[in-house]
């Protein structure tokens, strides 16, 4: 198998079979980003990916024997409540940027050597969907591409801009639309502590109009991490960005998902984020916000939180 570190996947696919197609990210322009900076972003050859890909199969069979079977309590079961060998995820940055003859071509692929496969999903940007057209998107689904991760991390206007994605509300909107006329679900993404300190609230809010205007199955929710060798870090550094503590950041958070009114499953497991949040929304809407009041309450009191905040780098 072929990897070009970083290896990165969203957690609920830590059961999947990971398929380098790409390295690195096309766009690599985000000011808070550092997972890239070291990778110029190339599509792996062909046949190396398909290489892959029987390897991959070779070693999902063996999976299915009764001895592997034997050896462990059935099957070990994703959070996404799927069994071993049924998701693909392509790698890396946003695979999805891939041309659609290349990306049918591995579903292909997918589909021979590794049949038991029932989703292949990838990070994708908003521009690599404006890149395909209606039909392709549709041809995809049907080969299986589903529960596609869209780096949206705002709602924002003016957080979006500065941190530059590349694409605007407007854009979004239009491109997520698109994915809604086709069976391709998806999930969109949140990042706790992006507009920086004093701005949380209003980023929560503007995010949350722009989220109850589009229809994704997950919104997974970070915590922004400053990292030295990024824009966002230079600005922190010289004094221009100023970090949100972690009780901002909670109670972003707290307003994002009280402002919430589609139906859509929130997920904020991340190693950055302070504490776990999941649930249904509207299902679980009071419980979370109960559960987040009580944790506002307990940083409120501790009354070295701020001390200990500002030696966190």
């Amino acid at each position: 198998m072929h990897y070009t570190e970083p290896i990165m996947r969203p957690p609920c696919e830590g059961y999947s079979i990971l398929i380098e197609a790409t390295a690195g990210c096309s766009h690599n322009k985000c000011t808070f980003c550092s997972a890239y900076k070291e990778t110029c972003f190339r599509i792996a050859p062909m046949e190396q990916i398909r290489q892959d890909i029987v390897e991959a199969g070779q070693f999902a069979t063996f999976m299915q024997t009764p001895r592997y079977l034997d050896a462990t309590t059935n099957y070990v079961l994703s959070s996404a409540g799927t069994k071993h060998n049924e998701r693909v995820f392509l790698l890396s940055g946003d695979a999805f940027a891939m041309s659609f003859k290349d990306l049918k071509q591995i579903a292909l692929w997918i589909h021979e050597y590794i049949p038991s496969t029932k989703v292949i999903t990838a990070f994708t940007t908003v521009n690599d969907i404006r890149r395909k057209t209606l039909e392709e998107l549709k041809e995809l689904a049907a080969l299986g591409y589903n529960d596609l991760y869209v780096g949206t991390e705002t709602g924002s206007p003016d957080i979006l801009a500065w941190i530059k994605k590349g694409h605007t509300l407007q854009d979004a909107l239009e491109q997520l639309h698109r994915l809604e006329n086709t069976s391709i679900r998806y999930s969109v993404q949140y990042i706790t502590g992006l507009a920086g300190s004093g701005n949380g609230v209003k980023n929560a809010v503007e995010s949350a109009e722009f989220f109850n205007q589009i229809h994704p199955y997950m919104i997974g929710s970070s915590s922004l991490t400053i990292f030295p060798d990024t824009e966002l870090g230079n600005a922190f550094a010289h004094g221009t960005f100023t970090e949100a503590s972690e009780l901002e950041r909670i109670e972003e958070m707290r307003v994002l998902i009280d402002h919430i009114k589609i139906n859509t499953f929130f997920s904020s497991q991340h190693i950055s984020s302070m504490i776990p949040v999941v649930g249904l929304l509207p299902n679980d809407k009071e419980r979370l916000l109960s559960n987040l009041d009580r944790v506002i309450a307990e940083l409120k009191s501790m009354k070295m939180l701020p001390k200990y905040e500002r030696n966190i780098v």
